[in-house]
């Protein structure tokens, strides 16, 4: 879990939401560090989050594209006869 929290924090930093080392502390505000922490027990707490690299994720992923490409020969079919 640690592995991923970091891996997710590094994502967030290269959008400017990650949280900042003690080092990058120099210019930020207790406002924007409690917003962060209000945003990080948000993620924590939610049952609707998928993590991207999860194995429910990938096969969701799976059956959309399948279900993608079953309505795409299907459908030409459906609307003609």
């Amino acid at each position: 879990m640690l592995k991923r929290m970091s891996i997710i924090n590094k994502k967030l930093s290269v959008i400017g939401l990650g949280r900042k080392d003690s080092s990058d502390e120099s210019d930020g505000t207790q406002a924007e560090e409690d917003n962060f922490d209000r945003i990080e027990r948000h993620r924590d707490n939610s049952r609707f989050l998928f993590f991207p690299d999860s194995t429910f994720k990938k096969l969701w992923d799976l059956l959309m594209f399948f279900m993608v490409i079953v309505l795409s020969l299907l459908m030409p079919f459906i609307l003609s006869f």
